[in-house]
């Protein structure tokens, strides 16, 4: 029997592993596709749910079915393994050939959802059957709180390799072929159960119908549930990005860090299910998981009270061995800040404990619950993306959250009330109502800046801004505003009287003006940053008609608001759209440009490093006009994708302290002969006589240890497993001997 037990939880585990593996490689290939901003994440997070419903809806029918459930089970491994194998490819090859149906996001969501029902589909139905094949080596309760919290054990080391190690080192097709092979090792090992074992179906007897009608409170409860959980991981997500940064590995750990909490509380309180009702855990699960959620609302002025660095907690890339160092760190705060999910979690095991009671029938509980909770998680999702989140704030959202907690509770109790004046539970009740009391209203006014160079100094927000994209922070400090979103630093600009300038003047581009004859009648500048880059666009070809993407609204409403005269100017006449900029490039089809410049100077941040591969180089390429050129910063991955793609590479190199530029196209852009005279005809010289421009295929025996940065391995976001941002790396020096960046005239 335990044999039996061990045999059937390993194939429960490796399911979530390779479902998890699945959906880290599909959002990454989505992003691509639909975008990083914050209607794409919400549309991609809610296809995989509203998927997975469906197919536990259908899972739980098939319960009921004679059936050789462990057949099926077989089929759907062999069936989601066959489509792994090809599933990011057909994602790619659907997505092109709908490309131009394709600019709203609706009919975006409709094709990816027809592409992803049936794996998600298959996803969701394998968990009823797994949960009714255990049905005799466990109590409902218990069953649903190991089987469930195992293969939610799985789904968190799943993400955590994919999103550490196999992308990194293989890429995205290889990683989704890992978790098909996967699929295909698990149908064969159930074969082989299946044969060891008397076949695992429904009951012989015919009565299988319901003893009695399930009360539709029961429903409705797992419904409101399902929308917590899911609101909360959105929540938590934007929230944590304020105590780690934004990188890929960021949002991996949070996701493991989630799916475990959401374990612990499927297995500690599927446990108790068996011996404590739902209206006895229903106080205690809610209030907890209120009065818990002040660790997240309040946690900024702890870890600051205590005298810890924020910046410690931050997964820089440009450190070397302290990356690696950070990772337990965070991930104990980002489990001991999501208690909330682990008591939110407990209600699944219970509510199908109680519902199996009336049915007696656990393939089918757990498939029905399954399927509405998820449906509250699609709706969740949607809801607190496009509602809640933009117009409550992080607060407001955690309050409204908080108060459909409650509503469960006195759903769950209803007509019984009087429950609610007991000692304990009265006790608990009135805990979470001072908690409520205590959320901050504003939780991001503790969102402090500190400074490397006066740990003292350390000023709270000037300005924040909450919208559908997250939480934009503005540090007004010497007249320029510092920008970060959340706790990554996004860009700075003058305001006031000051002027936009630089020490740097307006390099590259002043340079390319004096070494070439290209003419810029039209350009597209990707990321508005401190608005510099535009500003000298218009000042070197002023008769030119720009372009400016911006992903983030609110940083476009900050200058606005708070920006120099000389930056509202620029705002005012030139065309601004928000929009993730390769979506923009990708859908624009009437438009050509004689300059493109990608504006991103953060491209290991979680989503920048799809401007940086070289498909997305194709795309930039297409878009040229024939004389047309388009530059970047030199990181190496995406320098070596240049080489690729276009037939005119330079490197404009200011000198060994400071970083390169990358100047792309389809002809020769540089004037040999003004080039010769570069040093008497370009204005700005304060670091001319360190620089130069050169070819950027000198550099080949430099990069040749480097892997181009592609959309199936975008290395410039994927830095700790395969060295992509430095050339020189010491493994126990705190930071790399040179910035990435950073090509000098003289290259070995």
């Amino acid at each position: 029997m335990k044999s039996l037990k061990f045999k059937l939880l390993s194939i429960f585990f490796l399911s979530g592993f390779s479902s998890l593996i699945y959906q880290v490689v599909w959002q990454k290939a989505l992003s691509q596709i639909i975008g990083v901003d914050h209607v794409s994440v919400t549309l991609i997070i809610s296809l995989f749910m509203l998927g997975l419903g469906l197919g536990g809806a259908y899972g739980g029918k098939l319960t009921k079915t004679k059936f050789n459930l462990l057949s099926v089970y077989i089929w759907l491994e062999i069936i989601l393994g066959v489509f792994g194998f090809f599933s990011v490819e057909a994602l790619r090859y659907v997505n092109d050939s709908f490309a131009i149906y394709s600019h709203s996001y609706a009919v975006e969501y409709l094709v990816n959802f027809l592409i992803l029902l049936l794996p998600t589909f298959l996803m969701g139905v394998s968990l009823p059957i797994i949960a009714h094949v255990f049905k005799e080596e466990y109590q409902a309760g218990e069953l649903v709180g190991n089987v469930y919290s195992v293969n939610i054990i799985g789904a968190a080391l799943g993400t955590l390799m994919s999103g550490f190690i196999f992308i990194g080192l293989f890429g995205l097709n290889f990683t989704a072929s890992i978790a098909a092979f996967l699929n295909l090792i698990l149908a064969f090992f159930v074969f082989t159960l299946n044969k060891e074992n008397a076949p695992r179906n429904v009951e012989e007897s015919s009565d299988l119908v319901e003893r009695y009608p399930i009360p539709i409170k029961i429903y409705f409860c797992s419904l409101l549930i399902g929308f917590v959980a899911l609101s909360y991981e959105i929540v938590l997500f934007r929230v944590f990005t304020s105590y780690f940064g934004a990188t890929a590995y960021v949002f991996t750990l949070l996701i493991f860090s989630y799916l475990v909490m959401m374990a612990l509380g499927n297995n500690f309180f599927g446990r108790l299910a068996d011996t404590i009702s739902l209206q006895s855990l229903s106080v205690f699960l809610s209030s907890s998981a209120i009065i818990s959620t002040l660790l997240i609302l309040w946690g900024q002025e702890i870890i600051y009270l205590l005298g810890l660095r924020q910046n410690y907690l931050v997964l820089w890339p440009f450190d070397t061995w302290i990356l690696y160092a950070q990772i337990l760190p965070v991930i104990f705060i980002c489990m001991t800040l999501m208690l909330p999910v682990a008591f939110i979690s407990g209600y699944f095991p219970s509510i199908v404990k109680t519902v199996n009671k009336e049915t007696n029938h656990i393939g089918s509980s757990v498939g029905y619950v399954y399927a509405v909770q998820t449906l509250g998680n699609f709706s969740g999702a949607l809801i607190t993306g496009f509602i809640l989140l933009p117009f409550f704030g992080t607060t407001g959202t955690l309050t409204f959250l908080g108060l459909m907690l409650f509503l469960v509770t006195f759903v769950v109790l209803f007509p019984h009330f009087g429950e609610l004046f007991k000692s304990k539970k009265a006790l608990l009740i009135s805990l979470a109502l001072i908690s409520f009391l205590s959320f901050p209203s504003n939780f991001y006014t503790s969102v402090r800046l500190f400074s490397e160079n006066n740990p003292e100094f350390s000023p709270q927000p000037t300005k924040i801004y909450e919208s559908g994209f997250g939480a934009t922070l503005g540090y007004e400090i010497d007249e320029r505003m510092q920008v970060y979103v959340g706790r990554m630093f996004s860009n700075s600009f003058p305001t006031r009287n000051n002027i936009l300038k630089s020490k740097d003047g307006c390099f590259p581009l002043d340079w390319l003006k004096n070494v070439s004859e290209v003419k810029i009648n039209n350009a597209l500048y990707i990321g508005l940053g401190s608005g510099l880059g535009p500003k000298c666009i218009r000042n070197l070809y002023p008769s030119s008609k720009i372009d400016i993407v911006e992903i983030n609204p609110d940083l476009i409403q900050m200058a606005k608001e708070y920006g120099s005269k000389d930056l509202k100017f620029l705002l005012s006449e030139n065309n601004i759209y928000i929009n993730d900029g390769r979506r923009f490039l990708s859908k624009s089809e009437d438009k050509s440009y004689d300059l493109i410049q990608i504006g991103v100077f953060n491209a290991w941040c979680s989503g920048c490093g799809n401007l940086f591969t070289e498909d997305f180089f194709k795309i930039i390429s297409s878009k040229l006009t024939s004389e047309g050129v388009a530059t970047f910063n030199a990181y190496p991955a995406a320098l070596k994708a240049s080489l690729s793609i276009f037939d005119e590479v330079k490197i404009f190199s200011p000198g060994p302290e400071r970083i390169s530029d990358v100047f792309v196209s389809n002809v020769a852009i540089i004037d040999e002969k003004k080039l010769s005279l570069q040093s008497e005809t370009i204005e700005n010289k304060s670091f001319l006589d360190k620089g130069c421009i050169f070819n950027g295929k000198e550099l080949t025996k430099k990069l040749a240890n480097i892997n181009s940065s592609l959309d199936d391995l975008p290395s410039t976001e994927y830095f700790i497993n395969n060295s992509q941002f430095t050339y020189e790396i010491d493994f126990y020096s705190i930071k790399p001997p040179v910035d990435m960046r950073v090509f000098t005239c003289k290259e070995d």
